[in-house]
């Protein structure tokens, strides 16, 4: 199977002047994002750019190739990035304005560079969530929240961004960041929006509690991709266009874009989801709407004292750590454990979830996850 690994040795010696830009670069620049680059790419204070390729020497130096970006986060992010240092098609790519803010008291996990393709263009990465549990909390707090921190800062970094270079933009992400860069672009500011030339969400969540707030003309400029087993990417609402991507893998590691066939500078696409991914879909949407106010902010709540509890601030902090996460769900009052409990349970019981979960073992003992 081909994926992104090989396009980028396929077309890596190619100027964006002899192969235009498309959507497998932006797939590959919402993965960069990932990485660790405090001291390393420029703030969004700061005026000053760095070529990728001296992004990648300092941070060999720093950080290191072998440093495990997170327990659900692809070590092929890495082996990507590299490559990408080595290709003239992005080695000399400068990158700026690198944002990287967790906190733990508004519950945020947000962060966010730019990509300077030409004198006339740039692309935005958002970032997926990291490994830190304040990152998940902030993800799951979009069922009771109007509006997440994350939510707000990357509509301002946006508009900034556009404000201080005044070029056309491409806006994208994987996962979460995936979810930003719809959220964003629907609601940007009218000039802000004018240069928004395409965004392009990787498995990225829908949207949700936005009701009316935005122009439906928007949407045009929108397409997600999701694999044909979609879990992460199919929750909530997609007014936008949908296209599905094949997957070489067929549980929750199909999430994983270096699972994704590619064919030249293109996707391999299939014409529909599979059964389960339809299945789990329908059981998850049905469950998030008996859930009233209440019990969304109650099973959110109760997700964040047993984190607190534990005393992890990842989820490798998490994992190493079972035995305590089970001991702080049994010190929690029975009545609050049900508003986390119910509602999972009915979603795990579900025929398609449950082949999911099997397939999703299998892979852990197949790939040794």
């Amino acid at each position: 199977m081909t994926n992104i690994i090989d396009y980028i040795k396929w077309r890596g010696d190619l100027s964006f002047d002899q192969s235009e830009l498309n959507k497998l670069d932006c797939l590959l620049f919402s993965q960069i994002i990932m990485h660790e680059f405090k001291e390393i790419v420029p703030s969004i204070e700061d005026k000053k750019r760095i070529k990728i390729i001296d992004a990648i020497n300092q941070y060999e130096k720093t950080v290191g190739k072998d440093y495990r970006l997170g327990l659900l986060i692809p070590k092929a992010i890495t082996k990507a990035f590299y490559l990408m240092g080595e290709a003239n098609r992005y080695k000399d790519l400068e990158i700026s304005d690198y944002i990287n803010d967790v906190n733990e008291e508004t519950q945020c996990q947000f962060c966010a560079l730019t990509i300077h393709i030409s004198n006339n263009l740039m692309i935005i990465s958002l970032s997926a969530t990291d490994d830190t549990l304040t990152g998940w909390i902030e993800n799951i707090s979009m069922l009771y929240k109007e509006e997440l921190s994350a939510q707000q800062k990357a509509v301002k970094y946006v508009e900034e961004i556009i404000k201080k270079y005044q070029k056309d933009i491409i806006i994208c992400g994987h996962s979460k960041g995936g979810h930003l860069s719809i959220y964003t672009t629907l609601m940007i500011s009218d000039q802000a929006y004018d240069k928004v030339k395409a965004a392009y969400s990787f498995d990225g969540q829908g949207i949700i509690n936005l009701e009316d707030r935005y122009d439906k003309k928007r949407i045009k400029k929108i397409t997600t991709y999701l694999p044909q087993g979609s879990v992460v990417g199919r929750l909530f609402c997609h007014p936008e266009k949908q296209l599905i991507v094949h997957s070489n893998v067929n549980s929750l590691f199909q999430h994983d874009i270096f699972s994704w066939e590619i064919i030249g500078n293109d996707f391999v696409y299939e014409k529909k989801f599979d059964k389960d991914s339809e299945e789990i879909d329908d059981i998850v949407k049905q469950t998030i709407t008996e859930m009233d106010y209440e019990h969304r902010l109650k099973f959110v709540q109760v997700l964040d004292e047993i984190s607190k509890k534990i005393g992890a601030k990842t989820l490798t902090d998490l994992s190493s750590n079972k035995k305590s996460a089970i001991s702080s769900y049994f010190q929690i009052d029975k009545k609050e454990r049900k508003y986390l409990s119910e509602p999972i349970k009915k979603i795990i019981r579900n025929k398609g979830m449950k082949n999911c979960i099997i397939k999703t073992i299998k892979d852990i003992k197949k790939y040794n996850i």
